[in-house]
């Protein structure tokens, strides 16, 4: 049996300036965030881990969250909770987005059947929900489909979540 130890990290490290006539005042931008997840099912907790790397011309692709996929080890995944998504769309052309839709996730405000979130060239999806996760359900909530259109895209898919 796996087991899964994880940390994601975010860090946004800048400088913001302006040069005026005597003076160059700068406010220094300095955010590190960090989320761990034991292993395990509870809060903070996370047992599977997936990941995808596809390329999409013109079609979609579904992931079935209950059964149909797996992990790098060949066994079979049942989410019970997605505690973190991440979707990076790896092209540089402006004109090649992803649109991410589905019907999981749809009753906890994520994604619905009927409403798309897009991700722009070069652009990030983040949900990231480690305390409570978002429930996936038998026959209603449980697909995440990701879909281009007229242009081929390569994309990146990672899923922390619980069985």
């Amino acid at each position: 049996m796996s087991t899964l130890n994880a940390t994601i990290r975010f860090l946004i490290d800048g400088t913001f300036v302006k040069a005026l006539d005597l003076t160059t005042p700068q406010e220094r931008i300095a955010i590190a965030e960090s989320q761990a997840f034991a292993n395990g099912t509870g809060a903070n907790q996370g047992n599977e881990f997936f990941t995808d790397n596809e390329t999409l011309d013109n079609t979609q692709k579904t992931y079935d969250l209950l059964s149909g996929e797996v992990n790098a080890f060949g066994e079979a995944l049942v989410f019970d909770k997605v505690r973190a998504l991440f979707i990076h769309n790896k092209e540089t052309d402006v004109n090649t987005s992803l649109a991410i839709t589905g019907d999981a996730i749809a009753n906890n405000t994520w994604i619905s059947a009927d409403a798309s979130h897009f991700v722009g060239a070069g652009g990030w999806y983040i949900a990231l929900n480690p305390v409570d996760g978002y429930q996936i359900t038998a026959t209603i909530q449980h697909k995440l489909t990701i879909i281009t259109t007229n242009v081929e895209v390569e994309y990146d898919l990672i899923i922390v979540g619980t069985t």
